[in-house]
């Protein structure tokens, strides 16, 4: 208890930079944030000037506070506000770094404090701009409605952006509306404060054009994830004898995004918050808004968290999903139970959380199987298959959910598929790896052949043998296609045997054309033999392929280098495409002008001697029409 003089606060970033908090006079208390919590000094404080302090031990603060309710929630309260001016601080100062911090306290009257449920709206588009408002944990998404009435979302806000600066800069109504996705924590600056901050330093201005900049960029696909957002994952076991806290430290250490990763459990969060039974508090227990604002602070402090929930629902599973950004449910593929109570309530979360399914092998698994049940258990936007802690799987799944996955797309082009086997062996001799593949027609074929493992050795003479004429052809009388495709078929079966497409170690799609639809078809399941088969099924070439009675065939007619297929499925801009379908042929000059007789080349052709006609063969032409589409 300060009794005279001034105590300056100082917090300690993660690169050692001191940012000051507040100042505290005659009559103000400090430590009470370790007493409450019984955690380490949250702060550094210094006397300012010469200043006299009276000590309550920790024994004494304990016997008042059980005795007094009244003194315990005045103190939560306290504490609360103090993280939240903490955090608010080092948002501020890595923002707006020309600002001294006696200006912000300065500025504080201007200042209120806004704590959002995940679903609640912070402002609605139209609405008056009365207010500008900055985030300091959690996350807002942005949405927007054309005149015809139809919405759609236009990026996400992230600790440390500020929205509603347009509206109140330009005097006119809120352009979009902004709610949480999450547990969020904004503050609202008053009309007066912002002129006043303007005013005082109109450098604010480049300040918060950078914001918007990088918000654009973070929603066009082009920036970096903000310094001061992290990002949290809620690990959530669908199988009641999963232990993840060996997973959680794994996943933590392979996360791309530098920065220290934070893991908690119930257990380790009471340890670290220091007041037992703190993470299963009830969401109307009088220390819950300390518990946000603390793992709030975290947030700015770390730029990895993980949750780990309970099997069981209660407060602190309750709480992970409240702080998560995305959800992953783990299972043991081999323990199918009942959807679980916190499946039910992800599933009924107001704002929908991204959510992927892990299924986590045993050690000695050697292919993973019924897949299908698991994906059709609950809706999940993606799943992966992980063995044990085999790191090269875990840091696959590491780079998946930070978007820096590796992609490969091959395109299709014929025999020049052949071309796809140089660039796999170039990137397994530079050691790059490859967390998701796909391709279309041939390159669909080189996709699925190097999805199950497959050696670039083993490759090329698998490619050896699906490039031979003799082993793919077998004409037959041209009513369908010129080919009967019984050969084609027998050589997708005997490369892919019975393998499902959701039972592969590293993910694969392929497309194909619906002619009935005039739609791309994404093939994400199913028989991997029959996707493939379906890909590469050339028009009047091969047999098409009847799908619900569609007709399906080469995906090279719609889209021969799905690229932009790849960008949707997997979020990642590092994307290797692999396109071996020439711009130009060669020019070559024909008998032919604007009619020749088959029965004329027909004789020409079995004509003993002399010059031969020059003409383009059927299946040549056939070939590049469905391949032009994707140069």
């Amino acid at each position: 208890i300060i009794t005279s003089g001034e105590l300056v606060v100082r917090t300690q970033g993660a690169d050692g930079t001191e940012t000051e908090v507040n100042r505290h006079q005659a009559g103000a208390i400090v430590g009470e944030m370790a007493a409450m919590t019984n955690q380490p000094r949250s702060a550094t404080v210094y006397a300012a000037t010469d200043a006299t302090l009276e000590c309550i031990d920790k024994d004494t603060f304990k016997k008042i506070a059980s005795e007094n309710d009244e003194f315990v929630s005045a103190l939560t309260q306290l504490v609360t506000q103090r993280w939240r001016q903490s955090a608010l601080a080092e948002v501020l100062a890595e923002r707006f770094h020309t600002i001294e911090p006696a200006f912000w306290r300065e500025l504080g009257q201007h200042f209120q404090w806004r704590h959002l449920s995940a679903g609640e709206t912070l402002c609605q588009q139209g609405d008056p701009s009365d207010c500008l408002y900055m985030i300091v944990s959690g996350r807002l998404r942005l949405r927007v409605t054309d005149s015809d009435g139809h919405e759609g979302d236009i990026g996400e806000a992230v600790p440390g952006d500020t929205v509603g600066e347009f509206g109140l800069i330009a005097h006119a109504p809120r352009s979009a509306t902004a709610y949480a996705i999450r547990e969020t924590n904004v503050v609202e600056l008053s009309p007066d404060g912002f002129e006043l901050l303007l005013q005082r330093y109109p450098s604010v201005l480049r300040d918060i054009v950078k914001i918007i900049a990088e918000r654009q960029q973070r929603a066009l696909g082009f920036g970096q994830r903000s310094k001061i957002a992290a990002f949290a994952l809620a690990l959530v076991p669908v199988s009641p004898h999963l232990r993840l806290e060996d997973f959680a430290q794994a996943l933590g250490r392979v996360w791309p995004t530098p920065g220290h990763a934070l893991v908690l459990n119930s257990q380790r969060f009471d340890a670290l918050y220091g007041y037992p039974g703190a993470a299963q508090a009830t969401f109307n227990d009088p220390i819950h808004p300390s518990i946000v604002a603390w793992m709030g602070k975290q947030e700015s402090q770390h730029q990895l968290l993980i949750y780990i929930a309970d099997f069981e629902w209660s407060a602190w599973t309750r709480r992970c999903l409240n702080q998560a950004d995305q959800v992953l449910m783990i299972a043991d593929p081999e323990v199918m139970t009942k959807r679980t109570q916190t499946e039910e309530a992800i599933a009924q979360l107001p704002v929908r959380l991204r959510t992927d399914l892990v299924l986590w092998h045993r050690p000695e698994t050697s292919r993973p199987q019924g897949t299908a049940a698991w994906l059709d258990r609950s809706a999940v936007d993606a799943h992966h298959h992980i063995r044990g802690c085999d790191q090269a799987h875990i840091a696959r799944l590491a780079r998946r959910l930070s978007g820096n996955a590796i992609c490969l797309v091959l395109s299709g082009g014929g025999a020049r598929g052949f071309a796809h086997v140089g660039v796999y062996r170039a990137l397994t001799e530079l050691g790059i790896p490859m967390d998701y593949i796909g391709g279309t027609s041939i390159g669909a074929v080189m996709a699925g052949t190097i999805a199950l493992g497959t050696t670039y050795e083993e490759l090329i003479e698998n490619m050896r043998t699906t490039v031979s004429t003799k082993e793919l052809l077998d004409y037959t009388l041209p009513f369908t296609s010129l080919m009967t495709s019984g050969k084609v078929t027998r050589l997708c079966q005997a490369l892919f045997q019975d393998i499902l497409i959701e039972d592969m170690w590293m993910p694969f799609f392929c497309v194909s054309a619906n002619l009935s639809q005039a739609a791309q078809v994404i093939h994400l399941r199913g028989p991997l033999w029959q996707a493939v088969r379906t890909s590469m099924s050339i028009p009047g070439v091969f047999t098409p392929v009847m799908a619900n009675g569609d007709i399906l065939v080469d995906g090279g007619v719609i889209n021969n280098f799905p690229v932009d297929v790849m960008a949707d499925l997997s979020g990642s801009q590092h994307l290797i495409g692999v396109n071996v379908s020439p711009t130009t042929i060669q020019q070559q000059a024909y008998d032919i002008d604007f009619s020749i007789s088959g029965w004329r080349i027909l004789a020409d052709r079995i004509k003993p001697k002399g010059k031969r006609l020059s003409t383009p063969s059927l299946i040549e032409t056939l070939m590049r029409t469905h391949e032009v589409r994707g140069v």
